[in-house]
C-alpha cells in the first residue's frame, strides 16, 4: 500500500494480506491471538521507482510506478514481472476488480485499461490533469481523483464526467475510499475529507480538524473509517465521517498507507520504512 508522491524503492515489502475492503477476514476474528505478520522484501524486477499496489487475493498482484512501469505476480509476491504499458508517464495508482481487469491512472490524465491481467493495456486520456487514485466498485461503476479533480463512471465503455459545484473546491487529492457503489471519501491537502453518500453525484466537505495533508483513506463500512497523513497523523470516525478524532500513533514520520480488515485490525504505513499496527481500532 504505498502511497502516492511518496518515493519508493524498487523493492516489494510483503505483509500478511491486508487491504482496505469490508470482506470478511480470513481470519478468525475472535483470535486475537492469531493476528501475526510475516515480513519479507521481493525483489520487483524494476529499477523505478513503485507507487502503487494491489492484489485481488493472495497470488495476483500489480504494482505501477515511474516511466509507466507496470509489474505482476501470480505466485503472491515470490515473482515478479514486467507488463508493457506503452506508456512512458508516471503512473500513481492502480486497482483491479478481478485477476483480468484492471485499470491504472498517473500524469496528464493517462487512464490505462486490461481484460486480460495486464498482457496488454490500452490507454486512454480522460482529462488534462495528473489523477492520484482509481476505484471501481464493479465492471461500470468507477471513480477518479488526483489534481483538483473528481470524476466518475457508471457506463460499460466508460464516458467520465468531472464533478463539479460552485459551493465545494476541489484541492489536490491523493486518494479514494469507496466500501459501497454509494458511499465514499476523498481526501487530500490542508486537511480534505470529502464525502459522497449518492456515487459521487455530489460530494460534501467534512471537517478533519487538520490543515496537514492526508494521503490516504480508508473505510470498511459505510461508517467506520481511518485517515493518515503527515507527522503520523491518524484520523479516526465512527459515524461516517460526520466527526473526526485523531488517534496516537507514536510516530511523527509521513504516513502514506492505511489498510483494514475489519474495525479493529488495520496497518498503517509511511517514511524510513515505518509499519503501524493496531488490534483495537
Amino acid at each position: 500500500m504505498m502511497r502516492k508522491f511518496s518515493k519508493t524503492l524498487p523493492l516489494i515489502l510483503m505483509l500478511a494480506v491486508f487491504g482496505c475492503s469490508n470482506e470478511d477476514s480470513v481470519l478468525d476474528p475472535d483470535c486475537r491471538t492469531c493476528f501475526t505478520y510475516a515480513i519479507a522484501y521481493q525483489s520487483a524486477g524494476t529499477d523505478q521507482e513503485l507507487r502503487d499496489v494491489d492484489f485481488v487475493d493472495t497470488d495476483h498482484g500489480w504494482a505501477v510506478g515511474d516511466d509507466g512501469v507496470v509489474v505482476h505476480t501470480a505466485d503472491g509476491g515470490e515473482i515478479w514481472n514486467r507488463q508493457d504499458s506503452g506508456r512512458a508517464e508516471i503512473l500513481y495508482a492502480v486497482h483491479f476488480t478481478d485477476a483480468a481487469t484492471g485499470r491504472a491512472v498517473g500524469t496528464a490524465g493517462q487512464l490505462l485499461a486490461t481484460t486480460n491481467g495486464g498482457v496488454s493495456w490500452d490507454p486512454t486520456t480522460i482529462t488534462t490533469r495528473t489523477l492520484t487514485d482509481i476505484y471501481f466498485a464493479d465492471a461500470v461503476r468507477g471513480w477518479a481523483g488526483g489534481d483538483s479533480i473528481i470524476l466518475r463512471t457508471n457506463q460499460v465503455q466508460p464516458q467520465w464526467s468531472e464533478y463539479q459545484d460552485a459551493q465545494v473546491t476541489v484541492p489536490i487529492l491523493y486518494a479514494l475510499s469507496f466500501p459501497t457503489a454509494l458511499s465514499g471519501w476523498a481526501v487530500g491537502l490542508e486537511g480534505t475529507i470529502l464525502h459522497t453518500d449518492d456515487g459521487g453525484l455530489h460530494w460534501t466537505p467534512q471537517s478533519s480538524g487538520s490543515g496537514q495533508p492526508i494521503l490516504d483513506v480508508c473505510f470498511v463500512d459505510a461508517a467506520t473509517g481511518w485517515a493518515v497523513g503527515v507527522g503520523g497523523m491518524i484520523l479516526h470516525t465512527a459515524d461516517g465521517g460526520l466527526t473526526w478524532a485523531e488517534q496516537s500513533s507514536a510516530s511523527d514520520r509521513v504516513l502514506h498507507g492505511v489498510g483494514f480488515w475489519n474495525s479493529e485490525k488495520g496497518l498503517a504505513v509511511g517514511d524510513e520504512g515505518t509499519i503501524l499496527t493496531t488490534e483495537d481500532g
